[in-house]
């Protein structure tokens, strides 16, 4: 369809001084007939003077330049063989506009101007050309601040829109997003070395291979030292995947302080998880962190190669099994189609199986595995046997207490972690990218555990203005507010025990189909040996005694709130501290 005719715009013998001014009138052009044109062939002044000998001004820039419209110009010759779907602009309009220099070499004049076009044109269509969709600098640096921090790709699309009254593709937004990446360095140790290092104050421990291919990275900043210094016992510790375009899984070392809040300990990258690679990993970790002995529960998954070399390097920690990696196992391996058992015996045997990994004491897992040898098929009983009989230690809930786990049955924190990487961190990132996503991350986790550590100090508990009793004041005021909650509910509890004095300050007590024995400052509960503080049990028969409810001895010094001060980064920055119990 032709254009509307503008007699006035180049009409032939039109003359323009310089090429600064037909650009201008260019533009207008463009804007107001909604034709976009390219510079389809020209001539430089500079060109033009190796072979013409005459004054030429440099205003003017071009000795002859021709214009087309986008959709013409060249006849378009396809290069391929036609297998793949592509397009063109090139539809062959005969739109032309061309210039030459004036006699006197001054300016710029009008020899040609075809203007007739063979396509449709309107306001709409010319929107959506890709040159007219370019974002003006402002709007482009603001897309890439909302795409850097993972905004809603329609909403930023929105925003823009709005912002500019330009149309706004999502494609014009993954194209600013690969801009943003082009340029930066990819997967190089060096460039990420010196991130941890001189950017976020890491020590950095790089494994290669007798033949210099990279192994593993080590990485542990001094704020991840001080955390699992201070709480060494319990060492939660999982791979996540994927977040690498190295394919290298993440490692996390997970730590619970006082307040019941996670901190990372450690982290590694690894290549192969392999035994050598694990086990190198771990010296390292225990080289640089001399409170390593003090590690007394070890939290993983039922990988064989992880426990096996965890035990060796930790000897004197419980190596324990996540629950729910305990029972994802289950329901993979024992399967119809892998068992040749039918689908009610499945049944049968997930749902024992999963009553022997609750089970609160190993009494009771004895007394579920012979009904289990009873009524499991052969096969299915020979896997059980072989495979999680002999470390019932590891993954029934009651034994696992046993250990102090401080009630942790699962990862559950580190899931949780995990979580919140991968909704920062875009899938197969490069090393340098994730490590500043990863240390992101962990800054705003940081942030809000230094709030909740602040409110230990700034706040206490509305009934603390209300309660009467002493023993509890106390409790309060000695231990961290998630410690204190935990025994103001063992206090509630205290009167529903039911005691049977065997004299000598021993107490029976029926507990989870069994009976327990009760001191005045022990208990064979899983809930005292799980935390190290007060049970119910033992408050019943400090009860009974006539005994003070609160005694500093009955809990573990890491509950404290003075310990807890004086270890967390929001009290001080550098902390020092001794062994605890």
């Amino acid at each position: 369809m032709a254009g509307s005719p503008t007699d006035s715009a180049f009409s032939v013998g039109k003359r323009f001084k310089s090429f600064a001014d037909l650009q201008e009138r260019l533009s207008a052009y463009e804007s107001s007939t909604y034709t976009k044109l390219w510079r389809r062939d020209s001539r430089s002044v500079e060109a033009a003077r190796k072979r013409i000998n005459r004054p030429l001004s440099e205003a003017i820039t071009y000795y002859e330049v021709t214009y087309s419209c986008i959709h013409g110009g060249k006849k378009f010759a396809a290069r391929g063989e036609g297998k793949r779907s592509t397009s063109t602009f090139r539809k062959e309009c005969p739109f032309e506009l061309s210039l030459r220099v004036s006699e006197d070499g001054q300016s710029l004049v009008v020899r040609r101007f075809k203007e007739s076009h063979n396509h449709e044109i309107s306001r709409e269509l010319f929107k959506q050309l890709p040159s007219q969709r370019k974002l003006p600098l402002e709007a482009k640096e603001e897309a890439e601040k909302l795409i850097e921090l993972k905004a809603n790709k329609k909403m930023i699309q929105n925003k823009l829109a709005e912002m500019t009254g330009n149309v706004v593709l999502l494609k014009d937004l993954s194209n600013i997003s690969t801009g943003m990446r082009a340029g930066k360095t990819r997967n190089d140790l060096n460039t990420a070395v010196k991130q941890l290092t001189d950017k976020y104050g890491a020590s950095v421990n790089v494994v290669v291979s007798d033949n210099n291919v990279l192994q593993g990275i080590f990485f542990q900043e001094e704020k991840m030292k001080q955390a699992f210094s201070a709480y060494p016992e319990l060492l939660c510790i999982d791979a996540t995947y994927k977040l690498l375009e190295l394919r290298f899984p993440l490692y996390i070392m997970l730590i619970e302080d006082g307040n019941g809040h996670s901190e990372v300990a450690a982290a590694f990258l690894l290549l192969e998880e392999s035994k050598a690679s694990i086990t190198c990993v771990a010296n390292i970790f225990k080289e640089n962190n001399p409170e390593w002995s003090s590690v007394r529960v070890i939290m993983a998954d039922k990988d064989m190669t992880e426990r096996d070399v965890l035990a060796a390097s930790f000897p004197s920690a419980a190596i324990l099994i996540c629950l729910y990696h305990t029972l994802r196992s289950f329901r993979r391996e024992i399967t119809m189609e892998k068992m040749g058992i039918i689908s009610g015996q499945r049944s049968t045997c997930l749902e024992m199986v999963q009553q022997m990994a609750y089970a609160p004491s190993e009494k009771k897992y004895l007394d579920l595995y012979r009904q289990f040898q009873n009524c499991a098929p052969p096969i299915v009983l020979k896997y059980f046997d072989n495979q999680w009989h002999p470390i019932r230690k590891q993954w029934t809930m009651g034994m696992k207490y046993s250990t102090g786990n401080f009630l942790n049955n699962t990862n559950n924190r580190l899931e949780s972690l995990n979580a919140k990487l991968k909704s920062v961190i875009s899938r197969y990132s490069s090393l340098e990218t994730f490590v500043d996503k990863f240390f992101l991350i962990l800054r705003v986790l940081r942030s809000e555990r230094d709030y909740q550590a602040s409110l230990s100090t700034l706040k206490v508990p509305v009934t603390y203005h209300s309660i009467t009793d002493a023993a509890l004041i106390n409790y309060m005021k000695y231990l961290t507010p998630y410690a204190y909650r935990f025994v103001a509910k063992q206090m509630d509890m205290k009167t529903k025990v039911q005691l049977a004095n065997d004299g000598n300050q021993h107490y029976h007590v029926a507990y989870n189909d069994s009976s327990i024995v009760v001191t005045p400052a022990t208990c064979q509960c899983m809930t005292w040996q799980s935390m190290r503080l007060p049970c119910r049990h033992i408050l019943a028969a400090r009860s009974d005694l006539g005994l003070n409810m609160f005694t500093e001895e009955l809990c573990d010094r890491r509950w404290s709130l003075d310990y807890y001060k004086s270890n967390h980064r929001a009290f001080s920055p550098i902390a020092h501290h001794s062994n605890h119990r």
